[in-house]
């Protein structure tokens, strides 16, 4: 296709280094998670509620989540507890603060640092609409969530 050298490769090989050929940008960070913001910013996150509740964090991952399970037997106290047709999780009945920070598994994470569920009181909460900063494109990547535009190589 090139011949010897041709002005016109020499042009296109150049323009490919200058436009980072072999790697391109996206927009990265952390989990986005509503329990992380302020009261006051609260509202401008899409699917965030401003407002004080006691919530349930764990660390064995959302298939342990009292909503998934789907039928009594699998309900199970003291992290669940089933109410008429579905399970719900203890934390979401505590209307203090107090009661809410002593209500957490007997059992910890390893190494044994936290919990491996608890009750945490929390000022905003919900699930935003966008939960990870992939969700956003790189025009509208949100420094103010803990996102950034980073190179990421291709290869």
């Amino acid at each position: 296709m090139c011949g010897n050298g041709s002005w016109a490769c020499i042009l296109v090989a150049a323009l490919a280094g200058w436009s980072g050929c072999g790697s391109n940008y996206r927009c990265t960070g952390s989990a986005i998670l509503c329990e992380s913001f302020t009261p006051a910013y609260c509202e401008n996150v899409s699917g965030c509620v401003a407002g004080d509740v006691c919530g349930l964090y764990s660390s064995d991952g959302p298939a342990q989540a009292c909503a998934a399970k789907a039928v009594a037997a699998t309900c199970l106290a003291p992290r669940c507890s089933w109410s008429g047709s579905a399970c719900l999780d203890i934390c979401g009945t505590v209307n203090d603060m107090q009661t809410c920070y002593s209500i957490h598994s007997t059992e910890k994470t390893n190494p044994p640092v936290n919990y491996v569920w608890e009750c945490l009181w929390v000022h905003c909460h919900g699930t935003p609409a966008k939960t990870v900063c992939s969700d956003y494109s790189n025009d509208s990547c949100p420094r103010e969530l803990g996102c950034s535009v980073e190179k990421v190589n291709a290869f």
